[in-house]
C-alpha cells in the first residue's frame, strides 16, 4: 500500500471505494500502526471497501496488505493456533507471488 497508487474509483463506471485522499492516507496509517485495534480499523475499511466493490476491484497491492495486516493482528491474539497462523501468513505470501509471477510473465509479451 503506497501513497502514490491513490486513486478513487475501482474502474469505469463503479463505485467510489475510497472516498477521499485523506480516508486512503488514514487506512494507510491504520494498517502500519504498532497498535492491533488500529491495525483491525484499516483491515475493516478494506473489507468495506471490498463490499463496495462490484468485482475484485481492489488495488491487489491493497488487498494483500491487509491480508498481511490481519495475519499480523491474529498473532496478537492468544485464540489463533501456531498452524492456522502459519497457513494464513503461507497463503498471503503465495498470493503475492501468483500475482507478481503473473504481471512480470504479462508484461514479457
Amino acid at each position: 500500500l503506497k501513497h502514490s497508487t491513490v486513486g478513487n474509483m475501482s474502474g469505469k463506471g463503479d463505485i467510489p471505494l475510497w472516498i477521499s485522499e485523506d480516508e486512503w492516507r488514514s487506512v494507510y496509517e491504520w494498517l502500519y500502526s504498532d497498535n492491533v485495534t488500529t491495525a483491525k480499523k484499516g483491515c475493516a475499511r478494506i473489507q468495506a471497501w471490498k463490499a463496495r466493490s462490484t468485482r475484485p476491484a481492489i488495488p491487489f497491492p491493497v488487498e494483500n496488505t491487509a491480508e498481511l495486516v490481519e495475519c499480523r493482528v491474529s498473532e496478537a491474539s492468544t485464540t489463533n493456533s501456531e498452524p492456522l497462523l502459519q497457513q494464513a501468513y503461507a497463503m498471503a505470501v503465495t498470493r503475492y507471488w501468483i500475482i507478481i509471477e503473473h504481471v512480470e510473465g504479462s508484461n514479457c509479451m
